[in-house]
């Protein structure tokens, strides 16, 4: 089988879908398959050079010159095939609004397109813009018209697949695939020592929080953390990952107080991500419409066996709740989220419980290896 993948993002380009992207082409090279990417100009240079995928670089960011391009390459093929698309709307440039794109799949690959919704539309409703209303329906009505092309359907979450009309998707199989950690799944024991070394000294407690640090979820973040700090003077905070240098000094400059107990992964070149999770104690990972499968976040500490707390709202599943893999407060309630963090500090037992359960789960349901499969 050839796979063709089509994507708003693929590495060095930053972000969650190429980071994923990237993972999946990989796994299907190593599983014997054959793959081609198809992804925007990327100012930041070339892919990784010992990789087996092959990255195609558009000439432009989803215009005619791109379906050309596709086109031309797909025509060659001489063995079966399938076109993979990973959408997210924003990722296809026309500001989220290229409906272009939707109608020369349907046109000229009808049939033979997979669909990977990580998200579907922006959001329609009452109470916000004529212009932010326009946007959400020209992208639901995009979304249609890839659920009608395609042959078979993936949501990152469940709570997409009410978003289609019954007839977009009749007869097509449909199912949720959440996304794998797109770091490391483990880690060698000196990095988490080096890291709690460098932001715990000789003792305290050490917590962390995984993100890109986005304007939905850094005030609950920048509550919690204040209050924990406030709550055990023997607490210290590590945050890690995109913007995590950026959102220290912000925190720091607003709160003078909280400089010497909160730290950043930004400036550490060369560790990983997975030591940084590893050397924590416990991960905080508040979420505004709670935890679920779309978040790769949360996935990357429980893959690592790391006890987390996070939050309950709209886009969580059901599972998160019977699995006992996390500790789940209601999403929006900082209060709640300060309790049971300091609980489950002090409760090393539940801590690793909750850590072993979070791994089992992971790889029953979130691994990179059931995604391909």
């Amino acid at each position: 089988m050839e796979w063709f993948i089509i994507t708003g993002e693929y590495p060095p380009q930053p972000g969650g879908v190429a980071d994923y992207t990237f993972l999946v082409a990989e796994e299907l090279v190593r599983q014997g398959e054959k793959v081609t990417v198809f992804a925007p100009p990327c100012a930041e240079g070339a892919a990784l050079s010992d990789s087996a995928v092959t990255v195609f670089r558009l000439p432009d960011h989803f215009g005619p010159g791109s379906f050309k391009a596709i086109d031309s390459v797909v025509r060659k093929c001489d063995r079966p095939w399938r076109l993979l698309v990973q959408y997210v709307p924003q990722a296809f440039g026309y500001k989220a609004m290229n409906v272009r794109f939707p109608f020369w799949l349907v046109f000229r690959h009808y049939g033979k397109v997979w669909v990977m919704f990580h998200e579907v539309a922006c959001p329609l409703r009452w109470g916000q813009s004529c212009r932010c209303n326009i946007l959400g329906a020209v992208t639901r009505g995009m979304a249609f018209l890839l659920a009608v092309s395609a042959e078979r359907i993936f949501f990152s979450v469940p709570a997409w697949r009410p978003m289609f009309p019954a007839w977009a998707l009749k007869g097509k199989p449909c199912e949720a695939l959440p996304v794998p950690s797109n770091i490391a799944t483990v880690c060698s024991n000196e990095e988490p020592l080096r890291w709690r070394k460098e932001s715990l000294g000789r003792a305290g407690r050490l917590v962390g929080h995984f993100g890109t640090y986005g304007p939905l979820i850094t005030p609950m973040l920048t509550e919690v953390v204040l209050k924990l700090l406030s709550a055990d003077e023997e607490l210290k905070v590590l945050f890690i990952g995109r913007n995590s240098g950026k959102f220290v000094q912000g925190l720091a400059r607003q709160y003078p107080q909280s400089l010497s107990r909160v730290h950043s992964s930004a400036d550490a070149a060369g560790r990983s991500v997975a030591g940084c999770l590893s050397a924590c104690d416990l991960l905080i990972q508040p979420y505004p419409d709670g935890v679920s499968g779309r978040r790769s976040s949360v996935m990357a500490s429980l893959a690592l066996g790391m006890p987390v707390v996070t939050t309950r709202g709209s886009m969580t599943e059901v599972f998160w709740g019977d699995a006992e893999a996390v500790e789940l407060v209601p999403a929006g309630d900082a209060p709640a989220f300060v309790l049971a963090s300091l609980r489950l500090l002090a409760d090393g037992e539940r801590r690793a419980r909750i850590g072993r359960n979070g791994r089992k789960l992971y790889e029953e349901n979130f691994s990179l290896e059931r995604t391909v499969s």
